[in-house]
């Protein structure tokens, strides 16, 4: 099974073949299985991406905390 970042390398780079034009591209999802998207199915893919990139914790929608140092006292 693929690591969380192959895998939205993969999904990328399927999204920008299909958006460039290549008629069929082929994905293995997290499970193990093979999904083929078609140039209909490019939102499913876009939807794919965000999740993927959700759950890496890649996404720019994802809140970046900042803390503070931690200060010790004695």
């Amino acid at each position: 099974m693929a690591d969380c970042a192959t895998r939205l390398t993969e999904a990328k780079a399927a999204l920008h073949a299909v958006q460039i034009g290549e008629s069929i591209t082929s994905v293995t999802l997290h499970d193990g299985r093979n999904n083929t998207y078609k140039p209909v199915s490019i939102a499913a893919l876009k939807k794919y991406v965000k999740e993927l990139d959700a759950e890496c914790g890649t996404s720019e929608s994802t809140p970046q905390i900042r803390r503070g140092c931690i200060n010790f006292y004695g």
